[in-house]
């Protein structure tokens, strides 16, 4: 149903009646209905919830059936969907964070219209539990699923069902390959949002798609549909995500730091977490009678998932596409992004049509041979399975680059920018969790030197200065006063190439024109010696 409108300064706003309505059916205190219209649509879509008690109403709930007041429900939240600037909506999984508004239809991205279903995906509405003669195959993963930058029947996974269907003999079955995967989703949201409704989609074949950044703080969401600036998962680090590309979006410098290499402390606790994500929705595909398929887009780097990753996964549980795949800019969306356009996907469906056919993972469907589909998808994935066992194609940070035993942040260079994981602005100012990696060569001390803020509210709080697994101790802020710490690394640091460096703070204060940033102090240097 439509929810009727009437003319309003700005343009059409609901009919206020209605809107009347819509709180009375949802047993809202009556004090709501003097509050601003706008705040009357937010709480419509945010405060849909049955009260914990019984409230003795008026007649106009029982004027409303069930369906009725679903429908009112989704009317609001259409409307405001249509009146916000943003794509996105929480979810309450703090490991996945973040869907799409419900009911996109148009919505521009990236020079693309994005729709989405009402579980907040990019694809079209599907069945739960599934349907009777349906083979259904469920791909998860972040932008690279999302399909970002081309259209929706342009993605790998609806080329793949096109090919599927030609090429079976169908006997009244359907193919489905539904595209589960958001933009910065991580190694976490994509595991988590599989497993814990696994067998109400009941597929036939589970993709996990990975990339580089997958180890990355996957971003919340702030009010009315823009991405925030703190992880749903790691609320108490505020505004320090520890990212893949810090340097990039916060210091102005185009390089990547090691966060994906699994040289520090920081990393390897993120890929150990990651492990177990991932082998958990593995085990449960083993044990609901599911196939599974790690799909591994880490070009020379597929070797580091290999050794931190697979674990105990059969040869036929992996796929890897190698470094001349992801390097080759004939299947990137431009120059400076390395999403696959058209061309990029139709060629990931065909590897995997030629993966299904080899390993006869449906031979109920008699697939047709595909000599050219089948020849390439062969020599692709045995290229890609050679990288990853050869620790030598690896081109790691700390080949191209010898990180700096100190940072100074008053004369950051490309080879500094790239130690740093998170909490460090240009201005010097830290948040509450700040992470980097130092060079450790023949150095027994680390250092800290800054100032704190002129904030009395931060008086007496404590920063704890973390050395790999170490804690070295900590320091307490006092307005405006100088900080200088030091401390001794442990014996069982000092042989190490690489350290990471992580200062936690017990506080913070708001900072910036809309009181967003969440600040610590004032750092100067820091360093080993």
């Amino acid at each position: 149903m439509s929810l009727p409108t009437t003319s309003g300064g700005a343009g059409q706003v609901p009919d206020p009646r209605l809107l009347e309505q819509l709180v009375r059916a949802n047993r809202l205190a009556a004090a709501m209905l003097g509050v601003s219209l706008a705040l009357v649509i937010a709480f419509a879509y945010y405060g849909f919830s049955e009260p914990k008690h019984e409230v003795q109403t008026g007649p106009a709930n029982a004027e409303l059936s069930v369906e009725e007041r679903d429908q009112l429900k989704q009317a609001a939240l259409d409307q405001l969907i249509s009146r916000g600037v943003g794509i996105w909506d929480s979810h309450p999984d703090s490991q996945v964070g973040r869907v799409l508004l419900t009911g996109l239809d148009g919505a521009e991205m990236d020079d693309i219209e994005v729709q989405s279903n009402s579980m907040g995906l990019r694809e079209r509405e599907f069945s739960l539990p599934k349907p009777k003669n349906t083979v259904r195959i469920v791909l998860l993963g972040d932008s690279f699923v999302f399909g970002e930058r081309v259209d929706a029947d342009e993605r790998f996974g609806a080329r793949l069902e096109e090919y599927l269907s030609e090429k079976a003999i169908l006997d009244g079955r359907q193919i489905e390959v539904l595209h589960l995967g958001l933009g910065s989703w991580n190694f976490i949201s994509e595991s988590n949002w599989g497993r814990r409704q696994l067998s109400l989609l009941q597929p036939d074949l589970v993709v996990l798609l990975t990339v580089i950044n997958d180890l990355d703080d996957s971003d919340g969401v702030r009010g009315f549909g823009s991405k925030a600036n703190f992880s749903p998962l790691r609320r108490s680090q505020a505004s320090s995500r520890v990212t893949t590309n810090h340097a990039v979006a916060y210091l102005g410098f185009r390089i990547a730091n090691p966060l994906h290499e699994a040289r520090d402390y920081e990393s390897r606790t993120r890929f150990a977490e990651a492990k177990r994500e991932v082998h958990k929705l593995k085990n449960l595909c083993e044990d609901l009678g599911t196939k599974f398929l790690l799909f591994v887009h880490w070009g020379a780097r597929s070797v580091i998932v290999q050794e931190n990753i697979v674990g105990d996964m059969t040869d036929d549980q992996v796929a890897y596409l190698p470094s001349s795949f992801s390097k080759n800019m004939d299947y990137w969306a431009d120059p400076n992004d390395s999403h696959w356009n058209a061309k990029g996907h139709e060629l990931v469906s065909q590897v995997l049509y030629g993966w299904i056919r080899s390993h006869d993972l449906f031979p109920e469907l008699q697939l047709e041979a595909w000599p050219d589909a089948e020849e390439y998808s062969r020599v692709t994935l045995e290229e890609g399975l050679f990288e990853s066992t050869r620790s030598v194609h690896v081109v790691s940070f700390l080949k191209q680059f010898k990180p700096e035993p100190s940072i100074r942040l008053d004369d950051l260079t490309d080879y500094s920018a790239a130690q740093i994981y998170s909490g460090v602005w240009t201005d010097g100012v830290v948040g509450p969790y700040v992470s980097l990696v130092l060079r450790a060569e023949g150095v027994d001390t680390l250092y800290v030197e800054g100032t704190a803020l002129d904030r009395p509210e931060l008086n007496g709080a404590r920063v704890e200065v973390w050395a790999e697994e170490f804690s070295l101790g900590d320091f307490e802020l006092n307005s405006g006063q100088p900080i200088s710490f030091s401390a001794l690394l442990p014996e069982a640091t000092r042989q190490r190439t690489i350290i990471n460096i992580r200062l936690v703070s017990d506080d913070f204060v708001y900072a910036g024109s809309d009181l967003r940033e969440c600040v610590v102090f004032n750092l100067d240097a820091i360093g080993l010696r």
